[in-house]
C-alpha cells in the first residue's frame, strides 16, 4: 500500500520521488501483488480525490504498478488511436490529459475520466481508427473492475452511468431532440454537471473542439 500512498503523496504535493524512493520500488515491483482488491480500490479513490490525480497514475504506470488496478489500464498504454480528430494517438496519454485538462479532486468525475475510454482495446476497427460500442463495452468493464476493488455500488453505478454515456455530446450534438436530453438526465441521475466535467475534459483533446457545443448542451 506504500506505494500507492506514494503515487498519492506525489498527485498532492509539490514533490517528486527521490532516486531512491524508485530504486526500491524497482526492487520490491511485485509488493502490491499481495495486496487485497479492496485496498487498492480504496487507495486508488484517494488518489483520484487529488486535483492532480494525473502524477499519480503516470508514476503507477512508469514503474509498471497499473497492472495491479487492472491489466486493461495497461492495455490502454498499448493502444492506439490514428483517428483524424485524435491530437493523441495513445488511450493512456489521452486520458491523463483529460485529467490534466479536468483539474478535478472529485472522484466520481476522475474515475470516469479514467476509464472513460478503457472499452477502446476491446472495440478498435479499420487499424484503431473507429472504435465503436467502445462506451457500452467501457461501461461493463468499468463497473466489473470497479466491483472487483471494492468500491461502494452507488460509486460504481456513477461513474458506470457516466462512461456509457460519455459520447453523448458528439453523437446526438446541441441540437438534439429533447427527449433525448431527458433520457440522459434521467439515466445520470444527480451527476449531469459531472457529465459535463468529464465531456468538457474529453472533447478538448480533440481537434474539432467546439466549446459552444457543451455551453450550449448545458443550457438544454
Amino acid at each position: 500500500a506504500r506505494i500507492l500512498r506514494g503515487a498519492r503523496f506525489l498527485a498532492d504535493f509539490p514533490i517528486k520521488a527521490h532516486p531512491s524512493v524508485l530504486k526500491g520500488l524497482k526492487a520490491n515491483s511485485e509488493a502490491l501483488s499481495g495486496l487485497k482488491k479492496r485496498r487498492i480500490g480504496f487507495e486508488l479513490v484517494k488518489i483520484m480525490q487529488t486535483e492532480k490525480s494525473w502524477l499519480g497514475l503516470q508514476f503507477l504506470s512508469d514503474n509498471d504498478q497499473l497492472k495491479f488496478i487492472s491489466k486493461d489500464l495497461v492495455a490502454m498504454e498499448e493502444t492506439k488511436q490514428r483517428g483524424k480528430n485524435h491530437k493523441q494517438t495513445n488511450v493512456w496519454k489521452h486520458t491523463i490529459t483529460a485529467l490534466k485538462n479536468a483539474a478535478s479532486t472529485d472522484a466520481i468525475v476522475n474515475l470516469a475520466i479514467l476509464f472513460h475510454d478503457i472499452g477502446k482495446n476491446k472495440t478498435g476497427t479499420d487499424n484503431n481508427t473507429h472504435f465503436p460500442g467502445h462506451d457500452k463495452t467501457g461501461a461493463q468493464m468499468t463497473t466489473s473492475i470497479l466491483t472487483e476493488l471494492g468500491l461502494p455500488k452507488d460509486t460504481v453505478n456513477r461513474v458506470s452511468n457516466i462512461v456509457e454515456n460519455h459520447l453523448f455530446i458528439g453523437k446526438v450534438g446541441p441540437k438534439g431532440d429533447e427527449a433525448e436530453y431527458k433520457r440522459l438526465a434521467l439515466a445520470l441521475k444527480g451527476d449531469i454537471e459531472r457529465f459535463f466535467k468529464v465531456s468538457e475534459a474529453d472533447a478538448k483533446d480533440h481537434k474539432e473542439y467546439d466549446p459552444k457545443w457543451i455551453e450550449v448542451a448545458k443550457k438544454r
